[in-house]
């Protein structure tokens, strides 16, 4: 039998919980957990050992919430040193450092199991099976040639699920350059089948519905490129509304094709649509931790430091960088930095 040292998001030291046989639990963790009677609460496991703490009873661990660990070592040791310095629970680092939505409470496993963050999926679409062979959709095309707009997003489909090989005929939603309400009639019609289903890796910038360039954008992009071949900055300057998001877009497709990631800080862009149109469903996350007037960490680690301004107010966030080689790009908000 195993015994686990678990935080809580809570002004309390570390309980010990044990690990059922079989249940495949490391250090850094997110955990299900009863504390009292009738609360539940996600747990990180801080430390797992062989030695059966002194207690009367000692309650199960009730399961693993992700498939990889929650928290590194390097944010182990930066939660311990934050508690140290301001004379605070681990538990306490815990509640401000992670989202909410990260650990989820509640007053039953039933209501845990709601709030619990799921694998992000997305739409994908097919003709239905009827009309996957290319004699078929032609036959379709003699039969209704007073819709070409039908016909032409059906073509879209088609030509989609063969450039990706799809052996089903399925493809992303996001990468179909059709109008939802075309979409919709097609549903509505019967010609095509819709099902959710996890979203894949990023393989390469055709998994993206990029927007078109002018010009002007593509001389700047071009620009881009030239600047960061030869590892130098680029400052991107434009007035609202100029067409800068879409150069971002196409930098930030390239980048996650690589395998690399995009830190983007984009508060002024919350209700702005095309970031969330154009790359829904591959966003790549670095892992991260803020802190509000936190003293400077220890910068002697691979780490990045970002920051931006609200009104009058400043804000840092921290990232520890463990994988300093997967960060490809960092895109700024207020001077437009790339």
């Amino acid at each position: 039998m195993l015994y686990a040292q678990v935080v809580l998001p809570l002004a309390q030291p570390m309980y010990t919980f044990s690990l059922e046989e079989g249940m495949a639990v490391e250090v850094g963790d997110a955990v299900v957990v009863q504390f009292g009677s009738f609360r539940y609460y996600t747990g990180i496991v801080w430390s797992i050992s062989e030695a059966k703490p002194d207690l009367k009873r000692i309650k199960p661990i009730l399961r693993k919430l992700y498939s990889t660990p929650l928290v590194s070592p390097e944010l182990q040791q930066l939660w311990e040193w934050v508690a140290d310095y301001y004379m605070c629970s681990v538990g306490e680092v815990m509640r401000v450092a992670l989202p909410s939505l990260a650990k989820p409470k509640a007053d039953s496993l039933a209501e845990f199991d709601e709030r619990t963050i799921e694998a992000p999926a997305e739409s994908y679409i097919a003709l239905k099976e009827e009309l996957r062979s290319e004699e078929a959709l032609l036959a379709y095309h003699e039969s209704h040639r007073r819709a070409p707009r039908r016909i032409e997003t059906m073509d879209r489909i088609a030509a989609l699920a063969i450039e990706r090989k799809a052996e089903d005929g399925f493809v992303p939603r996001r990468l179909v350059d059709a109008e939802t309400v075309h979409i919709t009639d097609l549903r509505r019609r019967g010609l095509v089948v819709e099902e959710r289903r996890l979203v894949d890796a990023v393989s390469s910038a055709n998994d993206f519905l990029l927007p078109i360039l002018s010009e002007a954008q593509s001389r700047a992009l071009d620009a881009i490129h030239a600047a960061h071949a030869d590892d130098k900055v680029a400052l991107l300057h434009g007035v609202t509304g100029s067409g800068k998001t879409e150069i971002y877009i196409h930098l930030i497709a390239e980048t996650l094709a690589q395998g690399r990631d995009v830190p983007r800080d984009c508060h002024h862009l919350a209700t702005y649509r095309a970031p969330r149109t154009h790359l829904r469903g591959s966003h790549h996350h670095l892992p991260f931790t803020p802190y509000a007037a936190a003293p400077r960490p220890d910068l002697s680690a691979p780490c990045l430091i970002v920051g931006w301004r609200v009104g009058r107010w400043r804000a840092l966030i921290y990232l520890p960088a463990t994988q300093k080689s997967r960060i490809g790009r960092c895109r700024r908000g207020a001077r437009h930095g790339l």
